[in-house]
């Protein structure tokens, strides 16, 4: 006899069906609208970190959704020529002005990155 290996999405699949096959139309229908109610309810105990989050699963679902939107455009429109352009002007400017110094700023800079490239070469954080 051979023998079936099912991941654990296969299995939870199999599992839901065979759950939803065994309810009637009324208590599908009754599940179903439960659902939906608790993806619309408010959450007052939804803790996130250190603060409450009082919208519901579907608000925060929604949100994250505009927010990873948002955050595509805002990438797309840094990515323009113009942007880009500008941003390089404006780090080489920087970058110019951090560097022309001289003496015991330089040396102190110096350091300062190489304790830098240290950590992050051994993984030291802090």
């Amino acid at each position: 006899m051979a023998e079936v290996k099912l991941d654990d999405a296969q299995m939870r699949d199999i599992i839901a069906k065979a759950v939803i096959d065994s309810l009637t139309p009324e208590r599908r229908a009754e599940l179903l609208g439960q659902a939906v109610k608790s993806l619309l309810e408010d959450n007052p105990d939804k803790r996130d970190g250190y603060y409450s989050d009082k919208r519901s699963r579907l608000q925060r679902a929604f949100d994250d959704a505009v927010g990873r939107v948002a955050t595509e455009v805002a990438l797309e429109h840094a990515r323009s020529p113009e942007i880009v352009a500008a941003c390089k002007k404006l780090v080489e400017a920087a970058a110019a002005k951090a560097l022309a110094i001289d003496g015991e700023a330089f040396d102190a800079l110096a350091n300062r990155m190489a304790d830098q490239i240290r950590k992050a070469i051994t993984g030291e954080r802090y």
